[in-house]
């Protein structure tokens, strides 16, 4: 069972951890916008809970997750990578990529491969995220 952390021993935390390390600020961005953060010490058992300073707007915030939660709905949770089959193929592919400003990852694969086999359903899932 976790002991409650006094709010000395809470400040003293919020000082030793580093701000990239606290869970709601993002390194060269900022604070994220308002959210409860999660302050750990990496040697300690136990976290304390941050709130931050001025009023309370759950009701922004709750909307906010919702578009969120309905965002990640309609997102496929993977995507089938399309076989290149010829180089007329491919300077299409990068033709139209080009046009639309769009990053393209081309994945060098055999089918025997298993390094390759056991990598293609993470890169399916990586470019579901980013479809």
């Amino acid at each position: 069972m976790a002991a409650a952390a006094s709010p000395a021993t809470a400040a003293a935390v919020r000082e030793a951890a580093p701000a990239h390390r606290q869970i709601g600020i993002r390194p060269g961005h900022g604070p994220a916008p308002f959210r409860i953060g999660f302050l750990a010490k990496p040697s300690s058992r136990w976290a304390a809970i941050s709130v931050p300073p001025g009023p309370r707007r759950a009701a922004p915030a709750a909307s906010a997750a919702r578009e969120r939660v309905t965002e990640e709905e309609e997102r496929p949770v993977s995507v089938e990578l399309e076989p290149i089959a010829s180089e007329q193929q491919l300077d299409w592919v990068l033709g139209e990529a080009r046009q639309l400003q769009l990053p393209i990852v081309l994945l060098w694969m055999a089918s025997w491969c298993r390094k390759c086999i056991y990598l293609k359903p993470k890169l399916e899932k990586l470019a579901a995220e980013y479809h």
